[in-house]
């Protein structure tokens, strides 16, 4: 069977990464630009990416081994995948506070712009799937993206849950405070790479705050190794509610692995995956301990997502 590939375009809040991959996760292509503000200064970048990618394999210069990738081994349809809230049965882009649109009819505006199919997908849920299919997750897992802030993806029996583009914002979802004892809070205020060094400058001298503030998660894992007792209450607690988020999703959904990506996941097993691992199995009675692992594809999981929902979709009957 002749080999195909697919553009995979994703629109991140200050980058766009644009690869050209095959039905196996493998990227043949790899570039990154910035991202523009605004629908339209958008739509013509990425057409101008998906150009300037076509014209590299006309030219003969993107190769799968020895042989050169022939244009007629791309297929029509482009992957896109965006940030913020995304409709992808309806293909629009609900919601993006950092790049500033709303209810935006995005696969139709791409689709116009490029004169082809466009495969419009959520950033996150994009990683996920490709997570699930060539990396560190399976076929029903739970993708917890630990950074700056917090998102979720459920992958069950293959499919993302979209519900519309709600599914997985359990950021949202309120967890006992542990910095005010009988109050709620967000969860992704307790426990996201971004909460922890918050939390912890919140109990330094106002002079300190800043400095904390800066060093990010690392700072508080830093601090923790030296002996910090408030750096280590602050890594705990987050442990903790996040090992509660995960508990009660195995508890709803059945068993799933659980990958943790974004910039929490380099803690590493000592201090993030076998802490966690351990809270979660004592949260649960019945249902299995689930696997909770690192993501293994790294920044590119989007893009790679992205481009594999295109080569999907020109599978599936029309």
């Amino acid at each position: 069977m002749t080999a195909r590939y697919a553009v995979g375009v994703d629109v991140g809040g200050t980058a766009i990464k644009t690869v050209l991959a095959d039905a196996a996760g493998r990227a043949l292509l790899q570039r990154e630009d910035p991202t523009p503000r605004g629908v339209e200064p958008l739509l013509e970048a990425v057409r101008q990416l998906v150009a300037e990618v076509e014209a590299a394999v006309a030219a003969g210069t993107v190769a799968d081994g020895p042989e050169p990738v022939r244009p007629e081994q791309v297929v029509p349809t482009v992957g896109v995948d965006v940030p913020g809230i995304v409709d992808e049965s309806t293909g629009t882009a609900v919601l993006s506070v950092n790049l500033g649109w709303q209810d935006v009819p995005m696969a139709r505006l791409l689709s116009e712009a490029l004169g082809r199919p466009v495969s419009l997908g959520h950033d996150v849920r994009s990683g996920a799937w490709a997570e699930a299919r060539w990396g560190a997750g399976s076929s029903s897992c739970m993708y917890l993206a630990l950074g700056t802030g917090v998102a979720a993806v459920f992958i069950i029996d293959g499919r993302p849950v979209v519900s519309g583009g709600w599914a997985g914002e359990v950021g949202q979802a309120l967890v006992p405070d542990p910095d005010r004892p009988g109050r709620l809070e967000r969860f992704e205020a307790v426990a996201s790479a971004g909460a922890l060094a918050r939390r912890l400058a919140a109990t330094r001298e106002p002079g300190r705050r800043q400095e904390v503030e800066a060093a990010g998660a690392l700072g508080v894992q830093i601090a923790m190794e030296a002996g910090d007792r408030e750096a280590q209450r602050v890594w705990d607690t987050a442990l903790d509610a996040q090992a509660e988020v995960i508990a009660r999703s195995v508890c709803m959904l059945g068993p799933l692995d659980v990958v943790i990506g974004g910039g929490l996941m380099k803690a590493g097993r000592r201090l993030l995956f076998e802490p966690l691992t351990e809270r979660v199995s004592r949260l649960l009675t019945v249902s299995p301990v689930p696997r909770v692992v690192p993501a293994a594809l790294g920044a590119w999981a989007q893009a790679l997502g992205s481009a594999g929902r295109a080569l999907e979709s020109q599978e599936q009957p029309r």
